[in-house]
């Protein structure tokens, strides 16, 4: 064989980096899964050359029983919280902790402010539609949840957890895949607004296909992802703040054969500058760290 005929077949045969993997749920009717995420946020303030150190944790661990699979492949999920824990470790020692579990409720000022909005989120019953590319075609917060939101002040400490939008994000923080099948390499993006007590954080998140990659003992399929931020102010704010440009990292596992993400991690670091008129400029420098696991539910736990 010629030379330059062997080189046209190598030409035109598919490589690897060529082919293309359709990620997509399954749904299987009756099926529960346990779905468990951490925040952990830690905040650095700067004020006159002092730091301020605060950290915040929230745990929210679930139920997510697929009820019916409906003939156009999406399937109605009754997603049931199990336990919420929230923690708050202040400057000085001061520490402050939810647990629905251990019957634990905030105490003082704070847990006036808060206790309502967590315990509605330990009760939380959510219907969700979930396609099978993971878009949300239904997700309603039940009607007790959004009075305890509407009711809970804007200005505490945590108040960041406590929109409507930051507990949908809590609750349900898997992206949805693109139309069709993903080469290696193929990046998609979706946009998340939080919205804050003065202005809205916008959240570019941007996935990235890397391929197949053995994962406690199984073949799984990783996605990159990162993202930025920026702030939008507020009309009317009394005060100004600035997000210098940042970046998020993290990763992503899919099971294919299961038909599910397996697990989720994430870095975000941001720094900011908080002014106003008459008051000294407070740096900021937010660290937050979030993992997610989703997996079979064990029988005993689906009994409760």
């Amino acid at each position: 064989m010629r030379p330059t005929l062997i080189l046209s077949i190598l030409l035109l045969s598919p490589t690897p980096a060529s082919a293309q993997t359709l990620l997509r749920w399954k749904f299987t009717e009756g099926q529960t899964l346990k779905q468990s995420m951490e925040t952990k946020t830690t905040t650095t303030a700067t004020l006159g050359g002092q730091a301020l150190k605060t950290m915040q944790t929230m745990v929210v661990d679930s139920l997510r029983t697929t009820k019916k699979v409906l003939p156009s492949g999406n399937a109605q999920i009754q997603q049931k919280s199990e336990r919420v824990h929230a923690r708050l470790d202040g400057p000085g020692g001061q520490v402050l902790e939810f647990d629905s579990r251990e019957k634990k409720d905030l105490e003082g000022p704070f847990g006036e402010i808060l206790n309502p909005v967590l315990g509605a989120l330990a009760q939380a019953e959510v219907p969700l539609e979930l396609t099978p590319q993971g878009k949300r075609e239904k997700f309603e917060l039940p009607r007790g949840l959004l009075d305890a939101l509407k009711s809970a002040p804007g200005d505490s400490r945590m108040s960041s957890f406590f929109s409507e939008e930051s507990v949908r994000q809590m609750l349900d923080a898997l992206p949805s895949f693109p139309d069709g099948p993903l080469a290696l390499g193929t990046t998609w993006t979706e946009h998340v607004k939080l919205p804050m007590p003065f202005g809205t954080l916008h959240i570019d998140q941007t996935y990235r296909y890397e391929g197949k990659e053995t994962k406690d003992g199984r073949e799984l399929h990783k996605i990159g992802l990162k993202s930025g931020i920026s702030f939008q102010k507020k009309e009317g704010a009394p005060f100004e703040m600035k997000v210098k440009p940042n970046e998020a990292t993290g990763v992503l596992y899919f099971d294919s054969e299961a038909g599910r993400f397996t697990s989720m991690s994430q870095t975000q670091n941001v720094t900011m500058e908080i002014s106003a008129p008459g008051a000294p400029t407070v740096e900021s420098h937010v660290e937050t760290v979030i993992t997610y696991r989703l997996e079979e539910a064990k029988s005993e736990e689906t009994k409760k």
